[in-house]
């Protein structure tokens, strides 16, 4: 090649010795199927670095070459057999299996090598979890992620970051030290079935705390005080009258940057208490019975996501605050007043019909409720991206030549300049203006609308019906 000048011999020679260098990381998938001339072949090269073998791995692939990093075996069936694993195995995962028994996993889990920083295992048992308290896990473990299991009697001083799911544990466990990221759902401490049960005691340099499937009758607090993120979902098979507290949440950490609660319950007040002057994200978009005023916002706060039932005043808001979602709120009608500088989505919710100060240049996403009839400034942002409209929203407005998509709400009557560039178009049921040919945008109108819309996607509906018809013209 150098000799027919397509490269400078100088640059020829550092490729060589580029390539010379470089080992290529092969991932090899193997079944029961995968011939045994391919396996050996692949196997001998030493370049295999991540093994993932499906219900398991072949009698004839045994004894593994150590060069293999990553294993993960899916759909195991009954017994493990893994015969000799690589002696620098980094990380190990039997997800999805079915059928084995507590001894199995034991023989499994303590025969890997210490070597292994990240474990994780699965299984697809529902009658009885499955018991780990024959099981040594390799000393320098990071990361665990477990389902299914119970009686997990010891976990190593190296662990980071743990993962458990439908897993009950007992009541002498101690969560290590070193932990900063822990992830339990449905998840509890327990003596036995007809015992009081509770969450393990959490590590006091914890950063990350996710709590899904939580019983609302177990107490979290208190929290450890140098969290950052705090993500908690709480069981909605609980009966609990509508308005009932859950175990307080207060008082929060100063360090928290991140809450966010759900209840699919959908009948929970869960208990936050002041808000630290940290916090840069509040969602409780999904905990329909939060109504309680929020006080001063925390200066660093740039989202905020309140639920159905939420009315109170805001108060001001933070100057970096970037978004203010009210969408869901469905009886918030209460002047927002001066929009901080710095936002970038704005919501309200069916009942809001307040007039709007001046929006923000840097607003991108404005989405405005049904019972919304109040004018807007006729230019709207520069920024601006998505603009929804409600259904009795009709003051003529400016579009910017960047909005991508539009909801033209059903009383809108104004003809409006549509951007080149948009790709979503809504046409609400009052608007009879024609729209100009938009070939890669996705459109919706009504039957009744008199005009032909030229795009490649076009969904057609039914004014008289809930359901929509999809028509591609």
């Amino acid at each position: 090649m150098a000799s027919l000048s397509l490269l400078p011999k100088a640059a020829w020679d550092l490729n060589k010795q580029l390539r010379r260098d470089v080992t290529p990381v092969v991932t090899l998938r193997v079944n029961p199927a995968t011939a045994a001339a391919v396996l050996q072949g692949v196997m001998a090269s030493k370049s295999v670095k991540r093994l993932l073998g499906r219900t398991g791995l072949p009698p004839r692939l045994r004894d593994l070459p150590d060069s293999i990093r990553s294993m993960t075996l899916l759909g195991v069936q009954g017994q493990l057999e893994l015969g000799v694993l690589p002696q620098h195995l980094d990380s190990f995962s039997l997800m999805a299996a079915a059928n084995i028994g507590s001894s199995s996993l034991a023989a499994c889990l303590n025969a890997l090598p210490q070597s292994v920083r990240r474990l994780s295992f699965s299984c697809t048992t529902l009658r009885h979890l499955l018991s780990m308290a024959d099981v040594k896990l390799p000393a320098r473990l990071e990361e665990l992620e477990l389902r299914n299991i119970r009686a997990l009697t010891a976990l190593p001083a190296s662990l980071t970051s743990i993962k458990l799911a439908q897993c009950r544990l007992p009541l002498a466990l101690q969560l290590p030290a070193s932990l900063t990221s822990v992830r339990f759902d449905d998840v509890f401490c327990t003596r036995d079935a007809f015992d009081m049960k509770c969450l393990p005691s959490l590590p006091q340099q914890l950063r990350k705390l996710d709590l899904l499937s939580l019983d609302p009758s177990l107490p979290v607090a208190p929290l450890p005080p140098a969290l950052l993120d705090l993500y908690i979902s709480y069981d909605g098979s609980h009966t609990m009258a509508v308005g009932s507290a859950a175990q307080p949440l207060a008082p929060l950490p100063e360090t928290l940057k991140t809450i966010q609660v759900t209840d699919y319950s959908d009948s929970l007040r869960p208990i936050l208490g002041p808000l630290p002057q940290s916090l840069e994200v509040l969602d409780v978009q999904h905990c329909r019975e939060i109504n309680s005023p929020l006080g001063q916002l925390p200066p660093a706060l740039t989202a905020l996501r309140l639920g159905q039932h939420f009315t109170q005043a805001l108060g001001p808001r933070p100057a970096q605050l970037r978004v203010l979602d009210l969408g869901t709120c469905r009886h918030f009608n209460v002047a927002l007043g001066a929009l901080p500088p710095a936002l970038r989505e704005l919501r309200v919710g069916d009942a809001f019909d307040q007039p709007l100060p001046p929006l923000p240049s840097t607003l991108e996403v404005l989405a405005l409720g049904n019972a919304f009839s109040q004018p807007l400034q006729r230019a709207l942002p520069s920024a601006l991206r998505t603009f929804e409209m409600g259904d009795l929203f009709n003051a003529p407005v400016a579009l910017p030549g960047t909005l991508q998509s539009l909801s033209i709400g059903d009383s809108y009557t104004h003809l409006l300049e549509l951007p080149p560039g948009l790709k979503e178009l809504r046409i609400g049921q009052s608007y009879t203006h024609a729209v100009p040919s938009l070939r890669l945008a996705h459109v919706r109108c009504s039957q009744a609308y008199p005009h032909a819309v030229v795009s490649d996607f076009v969904v057609v509906w039914d004014a008289d019906s809930d359901s929509d018809d999809s028509d591609a013209e």
